[in-house]
Parts: structure tokens; sequence; C-alpha cells
């Protein structure tokens, strides 16, 4: 999908791909199930929609595994840290 319509036609009422984006989920869920009332069907098949449902669902996906590896990350540096220090600690007790 191009700024414009695809295939590069180019209509002043089309709605770009910006605009395209910009629709809530909601908005997409209502034209995947009844297409016929909308001015841009003609430009955005129900598979531009549905692939634009599952970009979203993907880009959460892959939000929520950053910070989950981030947490990982994070407890285990606390993890190693405390290890150290326990080791630190039993070597100095030792001598």
């Amino acid at each position: 999908m191009n700024e414009g319509a695809p295939g590069g036609e180019h209509d002043e009422n089309a709605m770009t791909y910006r605009d395209f984006t910009k629709l809530d989920d909601d908005e997409l869920r209502r034209r995947v199930a009844a297409p016929e009332g909308y001015e841009t069907f003609r430009h955005y098949g129900i598979e531009d929609y549905q692939q634009e449902l599952r970009r979203r669902e993907v880009a959460q996906q892959n939000a929520r595994l950053e910070w989950l590896i981030w947490a990982l990350v994070s407890l285990t540096i606390v993890l190693a840290l405390g290890t150290i220090v326990l080791l630190w600690i039993e070597f100095r007790a030792a001598y």
C-alpha cells in the first residue's frame, strides 16, 4: 500500500496508508465485518484490513516480549550480583 491507492491509481477521496494505519482496532474490525458501506473498500480489500489487524497484534506481542527480555536480563544480573556477594562473604569468612 502506498500513499495513494494501490496499483498507482489516485483518488482525492481515497484513504492514504497513513490514514489507514491510524484507524482504531474496532473500526478495522467493523470494516472487515461489513465492508460494503465504506468508501475506501474499493482501494483496500478485506485482506488489507486483516493484515493491518495482524500487524498491530504482532507489534503488541513484540513490545511484551521486549519487556520480558529486559525483565529476564535484569533478574539475571541481580542473581549474578547476589551470587558474587555471597561468594565474597564466604571467602572473607574463611580467611
